[in-house]
């Protein structure tokens, strides 16, 4: 979920599916849509997982609780974002939220130096057929992952 110097976090997800829910890898809800997360939307307390299924709020691993996303309000690219994202350099900044703070993820971002160490909040970006059968087999007590 990053904006970078050919695209804007905004365009990651196509319009038309901008009021889908944003959901983790089990379908719970995380974000009533990908507009609430653009718009500082209430992230849901439901765990944001890693690939390795751990919920990084609640993992040493992540003693940082904040994301990269190089984003200034409405989703649009801040400018500054870690040459690329491939630099870690501590002269270097991009923009991050703080998973902790309710909404503001965006409005309330602070530049924080390339060298730390923050989350990168993966999307899937599929198909609304797709992620409604997802979020029906969820609520049918299937397993999905």
């Amino acid at each position: 979920m990053l904006s970078s110097d050919v695209q804007d976090m905004l365009r990651i997800v196509h319009n038309a599916d901008w009021d889908t829910p944003v959901v983790n890898i089990r379908g719970e809800h995380l974000f009533a849509s990908w507009r609430a997360v653009l718009n500082d939307g209430q992230r849901s307390t439901r765990p944001l997982y890693s690939f390795s299924r751990q919920d990084v709020l609640f993992n040493d691993i992540w003693p940082d609780k904040r994301i990269w996303h190089g984003t200034k309000s409405g989703g649009v690219r801040a400018g500054e974002y870690c040459d690329g994202w491939r630099n870690n350099h501590a002269s270097l900044s991009a923009m991050a939220g703080d998973l902790r703070i309710p909404g503001g993820l965006i409005s309330d971002a602070q530049p924080v130096s390339c060298d730390r160490k923050l989350i990168v909040l993966c999307i899937e970006n599929m198909s609304k057929y797709h992620g409604d059968r997802i979020l029906k087999k969820k609520r049918m007590g299937e397993i999905v992952w």
